[in-house]
């Protein structure tokens, strides 16, 4: 059951999310900005607001019921084309309707698991990681590879990958971590969760992100630091060996990065035995 205190916070982040969705599709009809700017727009402010969950509401409850609610107006909106600003983009993707999933899906296993730190990094990653590797990626010129229904940079991916090392390394420290471990944790877990962006298609990175990116933060965190100093040369080499062998090969560059990501789990599980 919804608790009474949530009730007033819930209307005000509903408020807050049709603002923002008004105000960027607004924008988008009276400038003709690209659709892919103003999605990311939304993409961005709705993890901001999606931060302060843990903080406002008692219960986990609350953030699904406004899940549901948004995930069905997105899905109504999406069917009847009433955001050109967010569902106008080229691209084939499910994301704006995953992206409710993931911020609950997230919250819960973070309260669950007493992990909100886990929760703050991957929201940041999902909203700040994700918004700005698309719009660096769509707007600097840099080598790109292949993926499922399209086509990704590595100015994206090297965007993330910075966003990542800052919002794990920055949550960790500020939560009481050691330095050198968080740093280690960043660096790895920064990797591992790129990679998994880096191969999703479709919109589905909202989940890896955000429900992976949790997964990927609970078994680097639990790692001593002469651990991750090992796991971190592995994955680099492993990484680099691999994408020079598939990277030419008809697999591809996702090809590469997903044979790393099997190898690395592979290592762990040897590891941790």
């Amino acid at each position: 059951m919804i608790p009474g205190s949530d009730i007033a916070p819930a209307l005000l982040v509903a408020v807050l999310y049709i603002a923002l969705f008004g105000t960027v599709e607004l924008v988008g009809r009276r400038t003709g900005v690209d659709p892919e700017l103003t999605r990311k727009a939304v993409h961005i402010g709705a993890g901001l607001v999606a931060l302060s969950f843990p903080v406002i509401f008692r219960s986990h409850l609350t953030v699904l019921v406004l899940a549901a609610l948004f995930g069905t107006l997105l899905f109504a909106a999406r069917r009847l084309r009433l955001l050109p600003s967010v569902h106008g983009v080229k691209r084939d993707t499910v994301g704006e309707l995953l992206y409710p999933v993931a911020v609950y899906g997230t919250l819960l296993l973070a309260t669950r698991t007493a992990t909100l730190s886990f929760y703050t990094v991957c929201v940041l990653l999902l909203a700040v990681g994700d918004g700005l590797a698309g719009v660096v990626g769509t707007r600097v010129a840099s080598p790109g590879y292949r993926v499922a229904g399209g086509r990704k940079s590595l100015a994206g991916s090297l965007t993330f990958f910075v966003v990542a090392l800052g919002a794990i390394a920055g949550t960790l420290i500020a939560t009481g971590d050691q330095p050198a471990h968080a740093a280690l944790v960043a660096s790895v877990a920064g990797l591992l969760i790129t990679g998994l962006e880096a191969i999703s298609t479709h919109g589905s990175d909202n989940i890896t992100v955000s429900l992976g990116g949790w997964c990927v933060l609970a078994i680097t965190t639990a790692r001593t630091t002469a651990e991750l100093a090992g796991d971190l040369v592995m994955l680099v080499v492993t990484g680099a060996i691999l994408l020079a062998l598939l990277g030419r090969a008809r697999f591809g560059v996702v090809g590469g990065i997903a044979g790393a990501l099997v190898a690395f789990t592979a290592w762990m599980l040897v590891a941790a035995r």
